[in-house]
């Protein structure tokens, strides 16, 4: 009785058709990755968008001063809170600098052309930089008093 074995032949043919199937699927993988970081920081901004725009209405509704246009654009998301003279400890300090690291957070109120007393019309731009370049979300609400 004869013994079989693969040839070298075979195991070559074998692997360069293993090769062939794994490369495309790592750079899927890979692809897939990026993506996901991408969306993340986008999500992060919006989330952060959304805060600043409650924040501006909890603000601005317990002012006793009358509406005016304003533009802002602050180095951190750090510097922002501390601007509006928000209460924060050292554990949501760590958060806010860990979580919005990088973050250029801007605001905008401009009157409303109806109620110009009553409601600010609000653009929140957030910018970041990534390796592709830099990027923004703009979000935009209102504020009323």
């Amino acid at each position: 009785m004869k013994k079989r074995a693969f040839s070298m032949t075979e195991i070559m043919v074998a692997l360069v058709i293993m090769a062939v199937l794994i490369v495309p699927i790592v750079n899927n993988m890979r692809q897939s990755s990026k993506k996901t970081q991408k969306m993340g920081k986008k999500l992060m901004a919006l989330a952060l968008a959304e805060n600043l725009i409650s924040h501006l209405e909890l603000y601005y509704s317990k002012k006793s001063q009358p509406l005016e246009d304003k533009e802002e654009v602050f180095p951190t998301v750090n510097d922002l809170m501390n601007a509006m003279f928000f209460q924060t400890n050292a554990d949501i300090t760590k958060v806010i600098n860990s979580n919005y690291h990088g973050f250029i957070p801007k605001y905008i109120l401009e009157k409303d052309g109806k109620y110009p007393d009553r409601i600010m019309k609000v653009t929140v731009e957030i910018y970041w930089k990534e390796k592709s370049g830099n990027r923004m979300i703009k979000y935009i609400g209102e504020v009323v008093k």
